[in-house]
């Protein structure tokens, strides 16, 4: 939420990455979200899956994740998207957010929101691969980088963790020194995007500021 230049950006779309298949072959879901976030493997998006941005946003530049499926779905929209460092995904791997058993649980069935709430317990705590520090100035970072973009609209591509806590900093940048800020606002009853969905900020008086949550940046063509 920092002050730009005279020729800041006026609006950052943040969105997460075009569908893609959760359960790697050979796999369970455990272990296929591990490999995912290890980067042990990369997956692609769903074949046969596009997109456009509406007529609304117009004199966009495009940013995305440096991975396969961030990568695909921003040339969706631009095939002169670019890759960012800053909007790769928050680092971990399952075994710091949560235990096999207590993901599949006694029944049998995968508990993803115990998942989501494990790994924002090891992620305010510093026990997760990438610490809690590091992520607040990489989210910092970012918003100086938007704000320096010669460009009437940004849209960037990237991950679920990451976009939580770059809203939150729009939002509240006192989670910048205090990790529970960020407890207050993630809601791990659910997941915090939809594919293609995110949120929107906007200038105000020359500093970025949370707008409003995106269902899904365009529109999805059919073929």
């Amino acid at each position: 939420m920092l002050i730009g230049g005279n020729k800041m950006a006026e609006n950052v779309y943040l969105i997460r990455c075009a569908p893609y298949e959760y359960i790697l072959p050979g796999m369970d879901l455990y272990e296929s979200f591990d490999a995912v976030a290890t980067g042990n493997y990369d997956p692609q998006i769903k074949p046969g899956f596009r997109m456009a941005v509406g007529d609304d946003i117009v004199d966009y530049t495009v940013l995305y994740a440096p991975d396969t499926r961030c990568k695909q779905t921003a040339k969706l929209i631009s095939e002169n998207a670019q890759p960012l460092q800053q909007l790769r995904e928050v680092g971990y791997n399952m075994s710091q957010v949560i235990s096999r058993f207590d993901f599949i649980g006694a029944d049998g069935h995968p508990n993803v929101q115990r998942a989501r709430q494990g790994f924002m317990d090891a992620l305010v705590n510093n026990r997760l691969s990438e610490n809690y520090r590091d992520v607040a100035e990489r989210a910092e970072s970012l918003i100086n980088y938007a704000a320096d973009v010669e460009c009437r609209n940004v849209i960037m591509v990237s991950h679920a963790f990451f976009m939580k806590f770059v809203e939150v900093y729009l939002k509240d940048n006192g989670l910048l020194n205090d990790p529970h800020v960020l407890q207050r606002y993630f809601d791990t009853s659910h997941e915090a995007y939809g594919f293609c969905g995110g949120f929107k900020a906007r200038t105000e008086y020359g500093i970025f500021r949370f707008d409003s949550y995106i269902t899904q940046l365009g529109h999805q063509i059919n073929l």
